[in-house]
């Protein structure tokens, strides 16, 4: 399971990190409000973009016509209120929703790692942690630069969406 997050991931990656390069450094509570944000997204063991619409999230470009898929993936959402992005995709028969934000330093990353206790298995070599939440996969990882430092949470969902794709 671990080795499936981590191919779906990887071109993601590519894409969230020179988006949050744009933002201002998010905070950690706008950061696990939005991590809580992609587990309603996720709840129903698919991709939910109602869900992060009722949460006030809207999108970041149009969104396709009913019925149409995407011009591109991932779809992409902001708040106003929030430092915050979050990006839907689509890989396969997996989905995720994903958390992309600057943070001031790595050292951000370690704190917000740290305010989870001892629930979280030790991170790997390139300080990913890899974890199981309310019956999902989440990944969570440092991204970015050491100029323009970032932090990425995915949460997956092995369930194939449809929702992504025909709003």
């Amino acid at each position: 399971m671990h080795k499936s997050l981590a191919l779906m991931v990887a071109p993601l990656a590519l894409v969230s990190v020179p988006a949050s390069a744009q933002m201002r450094p998010a905070t950690l509570g706008e950061i696990f409000e939005s991590y809580n944000d992609c587990l309603v997204a996720t709840a129903s063991g698919r991709l939910d973009p109602a869900e992060l619409d009722r949460l006030g999230w809207k999108l970041a470009a149009p969104a396709p016509q009913p019925g149409q898929a995407p011009d591109a993936e991932p779809i992409i959402y902001n708040r106003e209120d929030r430092a915050t992005m979050i990006l839907l995709s689509r890989l396969g028969r997996s989905g995720a929703c994903i958390v992309s934000a600057r943070i001031e330093s790595f050292q951000k990353y370690e704190d917000f790692r740290s305010a989870f206790g001892d629930s979280l298995p030790p991170a790997g070599r390139n300080g990913a942690t890899t974890y199981r939440a309310k019956g999902r996969t989440v990944q969570m990882a440092p991204a970015g630069t050491s100029d323009r430092p970032g932090l990425r949470l995915v949460v997956a969902t092995p369930v194939e969406s449809t929702n992504v794709n025909s709003r």
